[in-house]
């Protein structure tokens, strides 16, 4: 390529040593070649992670021809990382393939998970952008991980526009040029197997599915026919150019937090289910004179004022528990349920949303939360937490039982105030009951996608999926759990070493018997 035109000429050499050679590594053996830049860091600081995803003509085995474009040496340049330190990740597919290929797509996302897990990066400012194949990549990506991606920059792409709205609410500038040639700002085209019958719609469709779709965070910027030509001397396919070297871009792709985002569907009139950027799941409940938030989760925004979009009744807030992914936006609310036999320790509050002590509502088993025409029936479920309950909506039929029988996958024990076994088992024996009433109710858990086999960290991120597992709560998973307590009283269940518990200073155990799963401490086996 004419490097004469770039205005990152006199740097490029330099900045694009200063990425490293890596191989990403899928479980299956499936390898990727990849470059990565790493910027200087300090100690206890996380820094942003920017994945670069190349275009067709950078395709092949040198690892080295993916830097040949104004995309990820951009991110190295000394000026932008005086600013925005980060992190950048820039894969090479092979020959012949592409970013929809499974063999690109496992081993990147596995060797991405890895560097989430080892590297000091910000798991909230995670971004990708890709130009031309690349930004049919970005297209694809953000819609099959949506938990994972702080903002996407896709230029000079397409993609389905029937799936790309999976990508949710996602911050998303788009760029393309009108007069393309290559890949058409808005007509179906044959791309790249992997898209919906092999055909992309350009951005212009992209954009416009993503709006309908109600994503306000959208936006667009489309070069007229012949700017290339005239500002830069290239072909008008080659909108990255002016793309990546905007600095109003730059500045907004760098200012996005996943931690800002709520993800909302309507599981039913009257009931919605926001999932926040931890994966930590709330229930809005309604009924005709006012509604509650069932849990808060953890995120930067006012959990009061957000729920308040989806109502025009005042909204109130109940706590299934006292931990801090389900009450540290308590203090966003003018009346709170919770139970009086929970211990509110202030650590588990944001310091600019402290609880006031004016709004606790205390709650015990058999109350009644009253919103007109629909009642939540409080049941208490104490072992994960002292003062764990479930909120029973007889109206929705359904029952929200934040993490007191299970997360998705496990319970988790291991933590200061849990309960040990037998008085544990004792409870669920008492919930048992419960299910097997409302066997035709809903069961909603604190967190949603753990339904799904997830629980590190990086699944959570990446939005993973276990190979052919669905694990709700329901009363099967409740029996097994009583069974398990069993095992593990008796002996005939051994736990082993799990993970370790940085708070604590010391490794925490797991045990796991048909649908149920647990993590304690060996002492709590009592």
């Amino acid at each position: 390529m004419d490097k004469s035109s770039c205005v990152w000429k006199s740097q490029y050499e330099q900045q694009a040593k200063a990425f490293a050679f890596a191989e990403a590594k899928d479980d299956a053996g499936k390898t990727l070649p990849y470059r990565l830049f790493s910027p200087e860091t300090q100690e206890n600081t996380r820094y942003p992670l920017v994945l670069v995803l190349h275009g067709a003509g950078e395709r092949g085995d040198d690892n080295n021809e993916q830097l040949e474009q104004v995309s990820a040496v951009t991110f190295a340049d000394p000026d932008l990382q005086a600013q925005h330190p980060c992190f950048v990740m820039a894969p090479q597919v092979p020959l012949g393939k592409s970013f929809f290929s499974p063999e690109v797509e496992a081993p990147l996302f596995a060797e991405l998970k890895k560097l989430l897990n080892e590297l000091p990066v910000d798991t909230d400012r995670v971004y990708i952008t890709g130009l031309s194949m690349g930004g049919m990549g970005t297209w694809a990506y953000i819609a099959k991980y949506p938990r994972l991606f702080a903002a996407a920059m896709p230029i000079a792409g397409a993609g389905d526009p029937f799936t790309v709205p999976q990508a949710g609410n996602i911050p998303i500038w788009a760029f393309h040029g009108a007069g393309d040639p290559v890949v058409s700002v808005s007509e179906g085209k044959t791309y790249f197997s992997g898209t919906a019958s092999g055909t992309g719609f350009g951005t212009r469709a992209l954009v416009r599915a993503m709006r309908n779709a109600g994503n306000r965070n959208v936006r667009y910027t489309e070069y007229a026919d012949g700017y290339m030509a005239q500002h830069y001397k290239k072909g008008e396919h080659w909108s990255w150019v002016p793309a990546y070297t905007d600095p109003q871009a730059r500045e907004w792709l760098f200012a996005q937090r996943r931690d800002s985002r709520t993800r909302v569907r309507q599981v039913q009139p009257g009931l919605w289910c926001m999932d926040d950027c931890w994966n930590d799941s709330l229930y809005l409940v309604q009924g005709k004179e006012r509604a509650v938030l069932i849990d808060t989760g953890m995120g930067e925004r006012n959990m009061h004022e957000f729920a308040a979009q989806y109502t025009p009744l005042p909204v109130a807030c109940a706590i299934t528990h006292a931990h801090g992914d389900h009450m540290m936006r308590a203090g966003d609310f003018d009346e709170v349920y919770v139970s009086q036999k929970e211990e509110l320790l202030p650590e588990r509050m944001r310091p600019s949303t402290q609880l006031r002590p004016e709004t606790i509502r205390y709650i015990k088993g058999g109350d009644t939360i009253d919103l007109g025409g629909v009642t939540l029936e409080v049941v208490e479920m104490p072992g994960h937490t002292p003062g764990s309950v479930a909120f029973v909506d007889h109206a929705h039929k359904a029952i929200f039982t934040g993490d007191a029988v299970s997360s998705g996958t496990i319970v988790l024990m291991a933590i200061p105030g849990a309960w040990d076994v037998k008085p544990f088992r004792a409870a669920l024996v008492e919930f048992l009951p419960v299910l097997e009433k409302y066997e035709d109710y809903a069961v909603y858990g604190g967190h949603g996608v753990q339904e799904a086999g997830v629980w590190e960290e990086a699944d959570f991120l990446s939005d993973s999926r276990g190979v052919g597992v669905y694990n709700p709560i329901c009363k099967e998973m409740v029996q097994d759990m009583i069974a398990l307590c069993d095992g593990l009283l008796d002996g005939s269940v051994v736990p082993v070493q799990h993970d370790w518990n940085e708070r604590l200073g010391r490794y925490s155990t797991k045990a796991q018997l048909g649908r149920a799963g647990m993590v304690l401490f060996p002492e709590q086996i009592r």
